[in-house]
């Protein structure tokens, strides 16, 4: 990047100089040597003032540049994760679903290989899975960053839309899932793809943590404030070997922000509210989301 000054600059810069060079040599000498001397240093300090300023909004724009950059590159890997980490979770649904089903539909070889070999195939689907919430909730941007559209939004539907997508993913194996009469006559003011994110992963890991034809259960609780509505399964909780990573605490029958709900969690606080969970290893888990009342569309609910 080169450098050319303007004519203006030129003048204003060579000015004073000019003067003094073409003056005549008798008005010359009636100029103190003093006053020479010191138009000369100002003239010098100037240009070394302007030349030291025109550098550093050179630095300043290319590190502009290169911030800029940056963020585009950080843009373009949280696309990448999402995408890769979508790719992934449904083929590893799929395949979970597929060794549940195996071990229910042979129980007479329960305790044989089959059953060796498909909870070998659970274990490492399930490892599968982790990684790919790990991926997103690593691409997970803050609350403040979304911009929320709301709606009013039949809560029932959204549930049963997000419930026949889970049980797709499962393949043969199957969930069945219980709602609340409440529900049915639950509207909320709500962001409509941010609430169909927020379903599909709290209900994508109740199925996960659950087994073929385990039940869930679904219901709204109106009180105080707040809507909590709350999921419930009678699954196998957390397992084991997921402790330390999904559920912060080291007790297994802790609440926390677990199972890969980053997500979920960010998005209920982007609508004022928040996300619990509780899971006991062997007996099952329970998730709530609270909504605060102003999410709630008073009249067409709890009327």
């Amino acid at each position: 990047m080169s450098f050319s000054p303007s004519p203006s600059l030129i003048l204003f810069f060579a000015t004073p100089v000019g003067v003094m060079l073409t003056m005549p040599i008798g008005v010359m000498l009636t100029i103190p040597i003093s006053v020479m001397l010191t138009t000369l240093i100002g003239v010098m300090l100037t240009m070394a003032l302007f030349w030291q300023s025109w550098r550093q909004v050179r630095t300043l724009r290319a590190a502009t540049e290169d911030r800029d950059r940056a963020v585009a590159a950080e843009q373009a890997a949280i696309r990448t994760l999402r995408l890769a980490a979508n790719e992934l979770r449904t083929p590893a649904m799929t395949l979970l679903g597929y060794a549940d089903h195996l071990t229910q539909a042979h129980p007479a070889e329960a305790g044989g290989d089959l059953a060796v070999y498909s909870a070998a195939i659970a274990g490492v689907t399930l490892q599968v899975l982790t990684l790919v919430d790990d991926l997103q909730d690593h691409a997970v941007g803050e609350p403040a960053a979304r911009v929320l559209r709301p709606e009013t939004l039949a809560l029932a539907p959204m549930l049963r839309a997000v419930m026949a997508t889970t049980d797709a993913s499962l393949g043969p194996s199957r969930r069945h899932w219980r709602l609340a009469p409440d529900i049915a006559a639950t509207f909320l003011l709500a962001d409509r793809r941010a609430l169909a994110q927020i379903l599909a992963r709290v209900l994508g890991n109740a199925a996960r943590l659950s087994r073929d034809q385990d039940w869930i259960d679904i219901r709204a609780v109106c009180a105080g404030d707040s809507l909590a509505l709350i999921i419930e399964d009678e699954g196998v909780g957390l397992p084991a070997y997921l402790d330390a990573v999904a559920i912060p605490s080291a007790h297994p029958a802790s609440r926390g922000v677990g199972f890969g709900l980053a997500l979920a969690r960010v998005l209920m606080v982007a609508h004022g509210g928040t996300l619990m969970v509780e899971s006991t290893s062997e007996v099952g888990s329970r998730v709530v989301l609270t909504f605060p009342l102003r999410c709630l569309v008073l009249g067409r609910a709890f009327a």
